[in-house]
């Protein structure tokens, strides 16, 4: 399936993220029209050091986007913070082809339902784009060679780190460890496990809901004595996205190593030459090339994310509880 061209698209909040998906996009521009960029905090550093967009129909404002510009060629995608969501939501209504939302898309249950119950009628498309990285498709190759009951025991534990502990911008901006990484780790074993993962619970009991900078959350299946562990964390100085899967009943370890996009063998340290994949490339550029491109091809005919219910009803599980 080759991806439709649309006349326009529009991004808006051009953060780290949003520059991330200009960058993307330009792999894909020959899809694209013209490009409309959004941010009432412009950073023309960055316009100044990438001269090389100018004349490439890309176009930068300093101000509210103009809903006028909206048609239904258009692809609009909202990184802009969670509390702005809604309120644009309301400004853009229906009027697009598709709407793609950087995660968090709330910071409650209650408005991330409120999303779903009253924009129906808007294609949303739920950027999830750690379940997008090159190492998952070798993970699910592996995974899916195994019967449900070879998963008996299975033992899971996902670290997703980042050095902000002592960043007040980033503090401000991305909430706490668990907003900025939660939804993307739990997405991760949701691609990779699909169904078994709807019925993780979480244990309220053994978990760790101490800041903005730690959080440990433990779920289990209790019918497959599956147990998982997920920690994100601000406040180990390291940029680390790793998951690690014990398969006990096939006398496997893998280790799935995100920020590197690598999988190997083993819990061993030392990363193995074998059994790996890499790619040379920027991770999270990576991910939403991936994310426009299935956008671009599907835009006509996208449904929502079908395992969003289940990802987000963890996510906000856990997140109401952080103090």
């Amino acid at each position: 399936m080759k991806p439709e061209k649309i006349h326009r698209l529009i991004i808006i909040g051009f953060g780290h993220a949003g520059q991330t998906y200009l960058s993307a996009s330009q792999d894909l521009k020959k899809y694209i029209d013209e490009t409309f960029i959004y941010d009432l905090k412009l950073d023309k550093n960055f316009i100044n050091k990438k001269k090389n967009y100018q004349n490439k129909n890309i176009f930068f404002f300093q101000k509210r986007f103009d809903s006028n510009l909206i048609d239904k060629n258009t692809i609009i995608i909202l990184s802009v913070p969670a509390s702005q969501k809604i309120e644009l939501l309301k400004y853009i209504k229906d009027n697009c082809k598709l709407i793609i939302l950087e995660k968090p898309p709330a910071l409650t249950k209650k408005d991330f339902d409120y999303i779903k119950k009253n924009f129906k009628k808007s294609k949303l498309y739920f950027a999830l784009h750690a379940s997008k990285g090159i190492e998952i498709d070798q993970v699910k190759k592996i995974i899916g060679k195994f019967k449900k009951k070879d998963l008996y025991g299975m033992q899971i534990n996902q670290l997703f780190t980042d050095p902000y502990g002592k960043n007040p911008a980033k503090i401000n901006s991305l909430i706490n460890s668990w907003t900025d990484s939660g939804l993307n780790a739990l997405s991760v074993i949701s691609e990779i496990f699909g169904d078994i993962s709807k019925k993780f619970k979480l244990n309220n009991k053994q978990s760790d809901f101490k800041n903005v900078s730690f959080v440990k959350a433990l779920f289990n299946i209790p019918s497959l004595k599956v147990s998982y562990s997920l920690t994100t964390s601000w406040s180990l100085g390291i940029d680390l996205k790793i998951t690690q899967v014990n398969l006990p009943k096939k006398g496997i370890n893998l280790t799935i190593d995100h920020s590197k996009q690598q999988v190997y063998y083993g819990f061993s340290s030392q990363l193995i030459n074998k059994n790996t994949i890499k790619i040379n490339t920027n991770r999270l550029k990576a991910h939403y090339y991936e994310i426009l491109k299935e956008a671009l091809m599907r835009a006509s005919t996208y449904k929502t994310h079908k395992n969003i219910n289940l990802i987000s009803n963890n996510f906000y599980s856990v997140l109401k509880k952080i103090k």
